[in-house]
């Protein structure tokens, strides 16, 4: 077998297998909390030995390339693929160096190198929903109106260091109207989603609706263009309303890797919440019990033989 790229958030980066190590010097942290700088190289190596990733590949005595860093969403993975293949793509995106561990984009896969795409998908949310707002008449105090202020990368305007506006598209300076991210976790910008909402007339259950109905058509459209040229995509899926969204199309049925514990799973949220030994929160390796919700070493091999099974049984 040729390489396997895989791609997904904190759950592929294997976030909190280094507890199982007996390596010293182990940050034990508060509730699902990640602090690089807490972490040496051998923590990470220890890790990057034992997540799901490095199970598959050593089964098929073939290579793996991941995201170099941990976290992320599905917009983030399709970035990520495409600094894996597109020359373009990486010449052009500097600022996404961080996701890679490449220094040229000599580095690139040719895509007759790469049999499969391990994606899983993260938390739908996470990803960017750009929204067009008028804000002259809402009313926004002094802080928020700061805050805004002090998170251009996440907002939209972009404040250059006097605080005046970027000529940009996003933003009309007449109308005050611009286009912002509901992923940002800052109050304010939740205060002007909800206001975005009453504006056109939308339910918090209706936006999500749509916005889940666009990911997933999203992604489709994204994965199609790697099987155009090759490659093999399999799915991973961590939440269940994803799954729902799914389910009724056999594109993403014949795709998504059935999880095989127990009598079988669709997602790995459903695995986590039904078994214990899952999550490294609830395992019974830990006492005291470490206040981390990601998967577990035992979940890790359980989502490695699953991926092997998908494959050998194709």
């Amino acid at each position: 077998m040729k390489g396997i790229v895989f791609t997904g958030d904190s759950f592929t980066w294997g976030q909190g297998l280094y507890f199982y190590s007996n390596l010293d010097d182990i940050y034990y942290p508060n509730e699902c909390e990640y602090i690089e700088d807490k972490l040496k190289i051998s923590h990470i190596l220890y890790k990057d030995n034992i997540r799901f990733s490095k199970l598959v590949v050593n089964h098929f005595n073939t290579f793996e390339y991941s995201k170099r860093t941990n976290g992320g969403s599905d917009d983030i993975s399709f970035q990520f693929l495409k600094l894996c293949f597109d020359k373009e793509f990486y010449e052009n995106n500097t600022h996404l160096n961080w996701l890679t561990h490449r220094i040229s984009d000599k580095d690139c896969f040719d895509y007759n190198e790469i049999d499969y795409i391990i994606f899983q998908t993260s938390v739908t949310e996470r990803n960017s929903f750009e929204f067009e707002l008028n804000i002259k008449d809402i009313k926004l105090s002094h802080d928020e109106r700061i805050s805004i202020q002090e998170n251009p990368e996440f907002v939209g305007p972009h404040f250059i260091p006097d605080n005046s506006l970027w000529p940009d598209d996003f933003w009309d300076k007449d109308t005050q109207t611009f286009r912002i991210s509901v992923a940002n976790p800052k109050p304010v910008i939740h205060k002007l989603f909800i206001e975005w909402l009453i504006q056109n007339n939308l339910t918090l259950d209706e936006w999500q609706d749509s916005f889940y109905k666009e990911r997933t058509k999203l992604l489709k459209k994204e994965l199609i263009k790697y099987e155009e040229n090759g490659i093999k995509v399999r799915l991973l899926i961590w939440i269940d309303k994803n799954y729902d969204y799914m389910k009724d199309d056999v594109w993403f049925t014949d795709r998504i890797i059935k999880l095989d514990y127990k009598d079988g799973y669709n997602t790995i949220q459903k695995l986590m919440s039904e078994n214990n030994e899952m999550m490294i929160s609830t395992d019974d390796t830990f006492e005291p019990r470490i206040e981390d919700n990601h998967p577990s070493k035992r979940c890790h091999e359980v989502l490695a033989k699953s991926i092997i099974k998908k494959i050998e049984n194709e």
